[in-house]
């Protein structure tokens, strides 16, 4: 599984669930919960699964849903009040690091 890849963790224990926009925001909730390794966010119903281990990968059970790791390079970080992204690997392709504020 690379970072934000389409489909969903299965058969794999759930730490914990949250209401969720979008793959980023699913990525930040699972960061930010111990415990939490890596995330599925099934953007039909607005839904985050936040789990320890990833056990099996499945990228033929749900058609809109995003899965990757805490440790993906898509995630924000914020260093001396400035947030940026850094490098975002998306289906295959890498866009350069971009200033958000």
């Amino acid at each position: 599984m690379e970072c934000f890849s389409a489909g969903e963790c299965v058969f794999s224990p759930v730490v914990e669930d949250w209401e969720s926009s979008d793959s980023q925001e699913c990525l930040e909730l699972c960061r930010d919960q111990p415990g939490c390794r890596y995330f599925t966010q099934y953007d039909q119903d607005g839904i985050c699964l936040g789990f320890a281990e990833c056990l099996e990968f499945s990228e033929d059970t749900c058609q809109q849903c995003y899965s990757g790791s805490v440790t993906c390079p898509g995630a924000l970080i914020t260093k001396g009040g400035k947030t940026k992204r850094s490098n975002l690997h998306i289906w295959g392709t890498i866009l350069p690091p971009r200033n958000l504020t």
